[in-house]
């Protein structure tokens, strides 16, 4: 009798360590089934950075919640802006397109740093910029709602349209806007092509500057063409 007893208590230690390894055994073959939601997170950081390779963005992610369970995506995951994307917070849509489809939204939030110039003295208005009276500085672009400017020399020897503040970030809108041709002026209309090439007379019918789309009237035809300005008082057919 004792030892049918012992057997018995023997018997039921053996079924709850075998209960607890299968169940133990289950679990861990659980989470091997799931995508591991630290590995995208991992593969979101490494999508913007390779997108912002020359910014160098200060990136944050939000976790994904760890109740979370997705299935073991069996191929590479699909990683998108969902929309277009902008300094701040924006979304990013992962996907599995495998057999166990899934879809996630990410939310991370964007600051980028660009060299953009400021003034390092005060600029009043008429003056003119220069590398002298400027210089560039790193700052976070999401919050510079004016625009700012990168490359400082189209801007070289422009007129400053107000006063400017020592320390402010330049913007194209700070300077005056110097027009090759001027609505109402008188200009000399090119068409043809290397070979044969015409002039006529024309009145522009719009301000531009080089490069610029206008349109410019005909003097012999009245004809209203569109063209392309050249230089100052030029500018180029186009058919």
């Amino acid at each position: 009798m004792e030892k049918t007893q012992k057997h018995d208590v023997y018997f039921k230690r053996c079924n709850s360590w075998l209960i607890l390894c299968f169940a133990l055994f289950s679990h861990s073959q659980s989470i091997a089934a799931n995508q591991s939601l630290a590995s995208i997170e991992q593969q979101v950081r490494h999508f913007i950075i390779s997108e912002y390779k020359q910014d160098k963005p200060k990136i944050n992610i939000q976790s994904i919640d760890s109740r979370l369970k997705l299935g073991k995506c069996g191929q590479k995951l699909s990683i998108k802006w969902h929309h277009p994307v902008k300094t701040g917070r924006n979304l990013i849509k992962v996907q599995c397109h495998a057999k166990t489809q899934w879809k996630l939204f990410v939310p991370v939030t964007l600051e980028i740093f660009k060299q953009v110039y400021v003034a390092t003295a005060a600029i009043r208005k008429g003056e003119t910029i220069n590398r002298l009276n400027t210089k560039k500085k790193l700052l976070d672009i999401g919050k510079l709602h004016r625009g700012y400017i990168e490359n400082i020399t189209p801007y070289d020897e422009k007129k400053t349209r107000r006063n400017i503040r020592q320390g402010e970030v330049l913007n194209s809108h700070l300077f005056e806007i110097r027009h090759a041709i001027k609505r109402g002026q008188a200009i000399i209309l090119e068409t043809g092509n290397k070979a044969i090439s015409v002039k006529v007379k024309g009145t522009a019918l719009s301000n531009g500057q080089k490069g610029d789309l206008i349109k410019v009237r005909n003097n012999s035809s009245s004809i209203i063409v569109e063209a392309i300005v050249q230089d100052k008082g030029k500018a180029l057919v186009i058919y």
